[in-house]
C-alpha cells in the first residue's frame, strides 16, 4: 500500500506524490500560491488484501470541514466510485462491496481531500485475493440432532488431494476431536458418538479444509436432544470470523443447496439488530457484507440465518466475539517527510498512546527491507531512525508501524519519496504498452515514473492524426492513460513519444504501435 504526503504548494508541481501515508497540496482553481499550506491526510488501517465479495473499508483521517471523493479502479480497469463527502468526526469513510468478478491483482485507491483553498491527494493499492476455492466442496450429511450417546454423520465432498480436521464444541463447553484426515475417493467423512454426558443444547462443528497451501473452515451445528435426525437442508458458514471489532465489516457467507433463499439477521449486544434481506443463492453461496454497530459492546453476538430449499427450511446461527476497534488507538505519524534523498538519514515517528509498544519496517523500491525494532513508547511517542541506502533505486519507500495500546492494535502505513541526488538524471521506462492494436479498440500506455514527476505524450497515426497524451502525474510510481484507437486510421506504424519530467530533469520514451484492420 501506498499513500502520499502533504508538501508546500509552492512546489506542489515538482512534488504531486503518490501513495499511501504522504499527501499532496495542490493549489485549486483560483487560489493564490503565495503562501505555502499543508492538509494532515492519511489512510486509517486500510487493509493490505481484501477477497472478492467482501467489504472494502476506505477511511480517512482529515482536517475538521474538509470533502473527499475518491475512486477505486480494479486491474481489469473496472472502476468503483467513492461518492464525495463531507467531513464527520474527523473521518471520510466508504464502505464498498468487492465484486465476486473483480480480477485479482493490485486495485488502485484514490482520494482527493480538499480543505478550504488546498488538496490533498492519497493514493494506496489493495491486493484482491480470491477466496478459498469452493469449486468441489460440497455438503454430503450432517446431522440436524442426536441424543446423548447417539451417532452422528459428518460427510463432506473436497477436491483431490485435500487434508481435513475439525472439532466439535458442545454447549457445556466440552469439545470433541474431528481427527485429521487426508480426503478418500475426494470425501471427508466421520462418524462420531455424542458423549453421554453433555448438556442438551447446541453443539457446534469446525471443519477446516486445506488445499494446496489454501485453506477454508466450514462452521455448522446441530442439537443434541432426544431424538436423531438428519438434516434435510445442508448449510454451513464458511470462513464466518470468529472475533470482529466494533465499526469492522463483517462478511456473511453460507454455502447452500442449488435453488435456496436465504434470510436472517445480526445480533448485536446492546444495539439495534441489523436484517439481512432475503436473497436467491448464487453458485451454491448466499452472501452478505455488514458493519459491526459502533454502540455494540464487547462479548458475544450473533448471526443467524434461515435457508429454505426445496419445501424444507433450516436456521443456523454462530457465535462472534465483537471487540474494540483499533480506532480507538490515538496514534499518527508525525512529521514524517514527503521525499528524502538517498544516503540521509530518515526519522520514523508516531505518537501513541502512554504505555503503548511499537514495532514495523520501512521496504524501499527494490524490496530492501530495514526493519524497525520492538519498543515501549518514551514520552508519549515511538521513534526511528534509518539510514537511506546509497544504492537504492529512486521511488517510494513504504513505512509501516505496528501499534499496541494495551492489547488493542492498529496499523499505520506510510510513503516517503526516495529521489537522487540532484545531479542524477531522470530515468524512465515502459511499464506497458502493446506492439499491436485493432482499430476502434482501446488500450492502455503506462510508463514507470519516479513518484511526484509529471508526464505527457502524444501518439501519431500514419495518415498524420494525432492522440494527445494529457499532462498527469505519475501515481504508484506510473503515469497511465487510456487510448481509444480511431475507427478511422490507417493501417500502419503508430508512433508513441512519452516525456517524462521532475525538477528540471527530463526523459524520453519513444515506441511504435503495429495498427491493424478489425
Amino acid at each position: 500500500m501506498r499513500q502520499s504526503r502533504t508538501v508546500p504548494s509552492s512546489i506542489a508541481v515538482f512534488l504531486l506524490a503518490a501513495i499511501l501515508a504522504a499527501a499532496v497540496v495542490v493549489p485549486v482553481s483560483g487560489a493564490s500560491t503565495a503562501a505555502a499550506a499543508s492538509i494532515d491526510a492519511a489512510f486509517r488501517d486500510l487493509p493490505t488484501s481484501v477477497r472478492t465479495g467482501d467489504m472494502l473499508k476506505v477511511q480517512v483521517d482529515v482536517p475538521d470541514q474538509a470533502t473527499c471523493v475518491g475512486s477505486i479502479i480494479h486491474r481489469d480497469n473496472t472502476e468503483q466510485k467513492l461518492k464525495e463527502l463531507k467531513e464527520s468526526d474527523g473521518r471520510c469513510r466508504w464502505d464498498v462491496i468487492v465484486p465476486d468478478v473483480t480480477r485479482r491483482g493490485e486495485a488502485d485507491v484514490a482520494v482527493t481531500i480538499r480543505d478550504g483553498d488546498v488538496q490533498t491527494i492519497l493514493s494506496a493499492t489493495v491486493m484482491v485475493v480470491r477466496r478459498s476455492d469452493t469449486v468441489g466442496i460440497e455438503l454430503k450429511e450432517l446431522p440436524a440432532s442426536t441424543k446423548r450417546g447417539g451417532g452422528y454423520t459428518i460427510n463432506i465432498s473436497v477436491p483431490d488431494n485435500a487434508t481435513c480436521s475439525g472439532q466439535v464444541t458442545y454447549s457445556d463447553g466440552k469439545t470433541q476431536s474431528l481427527d485429521s484426515q487426508p480426503e478418500y475417493k475426494e470425501r471427508c467423512r466421520w462418524e462420531g458418538t455424542v458423549p453421554s454426558d453433555v448438556e442438551r443444547g447446541t453443539a457446534r462443528a469446525a471443519i477446516t479444509i486445506n488445499l494446496d497451501g489454501r485453506s477454508t473452515t466450514l462452521f455448522t451445528s446441530f442439537d443434541v436432544d432426544r431424538d436423531s435426525e438428519k438434516a434435510k437442508v445442508l448449510t454451513a458458514f464458511q470462513d464466518l470470523p470468529t472475533t470482529v471489532r466494533r465499526d469492522d465489516a463483517l462478511p456473511i457467507r453460507l454455502l447452500v443447496p442449488g435453488g435456496a433463499r436465504c434470510t436472517g439477521e445480526g445480533q448485536f449486544r446492546s444495539s439495534d439488530n441489523i436484517k439481512l434481506p432475503e436473497v436467491q443463492e448464487q453458485s451454491g453461496i448466499c452472501s452478505w457484507s455488514i458493519v459491526v454497530p459502533e454502540d455494540t459492546k464487547r462479548g458475544d453476538s450473533r448471526v443467524k440465518v434461515t435457508v429454505k430449499a426445496d419445501g424444507d427450511e433450516l436456521t443456523i446461527d454462530a457465535n462472534i466475539a465483537v471487540d474494540e476497534t483499533s480506532s480507538d488507538v490515538d496514534a499518527a505519524f508525525k512529521d514524517l517527510p514527503s521525499n528524502i534523498q538517498r544516503g540521509d538519514n530518515l526519522e520514523v515517528r508516531v505518537s501513541v498512546p502512554d504505555g503503548a509498544t511499537c514495532h514495523g519496517d520501512v521496504t524501499f523500491d527494490d524490496g530492501t527491507v530495514v526493519a524497525l525494532e520492538s519498543k515501549t513508547e518514551k514520552k508519549s511517542r515511538c521513534l526511528w531512525s534509518i539510514k537511506v541506502p546509497n544504492y537504492t533505486p529512486r521511488g517510494v519507500a513504504v513505512v509501516r508501524v505496528w501499534i499496541d495500546d494495551h492489547g488493542i492494535q492498529t496499523t499505520l502505513v506510510g510513503n516517503v519519496d526516495v529521489e537522487g541526488r540532484g545531479s542524477e538524471p531522470i530515468t524512465s521506462s515502459w511499464d506497458s504498452i502493446p506492439t499491436t492494436v485493432k482499430r476502434g479498440t482501446e488500450f492502455t500506455v503506462s510508463a514507470n515514473a519516479t513518484s511526484g514527476a509529471s508526464c505527457t505524450g502524444q501518439i501519431d497515426f500514419v495518415d498524420g492524426m494525432r492522440w494527445t497524451l494529457g499532462d498527469t502525474q505519475a501515481e504508484d510510481s506510473r503515469c497511465r492513460w487510456k487510448v481509444q484507437v480511431p475507427n478511422h486510421v490507417s493501417p500502419g506504424k503508430a508512433k508513441v513519444q512519452v516525456k517524462v519530467q521532475k525538477s528540471g530533469g527530463a526523459d524520453t520514451l519513444k515506441a511504435e504501435i503495429d495498427v491493424t484492420a478489425p
